[in-house]
């Protein structure tokens, strides 16, 4: 075995970079970082998609932040159809309210919250209160009346009240780790479970 003498500091020495290598390595980190902008230009929504069959189908928050879904193959144990109302649709006359959560039902007794947002009620939410700015409230309204009348097979109770949670508490929802969600992503995210307008 023959003794190499190494670098005191550790570092090994590397031959300079001819000039081929040096814009093969600028051309790599130029590639780098454009292909995060390619990706985002080619990218589908990963939360609402176009099935085989042409009809929308929808994935679990979860999965759809992690996976970014780009198709259905990829996230197929989550995959379902999208079913749910719009908050218009709730509107409407002939759309039947579920029994366990009426017009009168305040927003508060589902979502911990205080003040005129706890108090107001899912029938003001879905026809668009003044108060609600961000419309989040006016979503998780129709999606909770969408879980309670298994329109939405998508979301749980569970996860409506932690994406409101999370967002009260922080100003955003985290659906998988490293991934912030704002009001607006929330809300993109919810309406991409509806199929009845």
């Amino acid at each position: 075995m023959v003794n190499q003498q190494q670098p005191e500091d550790g570092a090994s020495q590397q031959a300079p970079l001819s000039p081929q290598g040096v814009a093969r390595r600028r051309f790599t980190k130029a590639g780098a970082a454009a292909s995060g902008v390619l990706l985002t230009l080619h990218s589908t929504s990963g939360l609402a998609t176009t099935g085989q069959g042409g009809g929308v189908v929808c994935v679990n928050s979860s999965a759809g932040a992690s996976a970014g879904v780009a198709s259905t193959q990829r996230v197929a144990k989550t995959v379902v159809t999208c079913n749910g109302n719009s908050p218009s649709k709730w509107c409407k006359p002939a759309t039947n309210w579920p029994a366990t959560c009426g017009k009168q039902t305040q927003f508060g007794t589902v979502f911990f919250c205080t003040g005129t947002t706890s108090s107001t009620t899912f029938w003001s939410y879905v026809q668009g209160s003044s108060s609600d700015t961000t419309q989040l409230c006016m979503h998780l309204s129709a999606v909770y009346l969408n879980i309670k009348a298994n329109l939405n097979n998508v979301n749980t109770e569970i996860e409506l009240k932690r994406m409101w949670n999370d967002y009260r508490s922080n100003g955003f929802y985290s659906p998988s780790g490293g991934v912030k969600w704002d009001a607006a992503a929330i809300v993109k995210y919810l309406s991409s479970t509806y199929r009845n307008y």
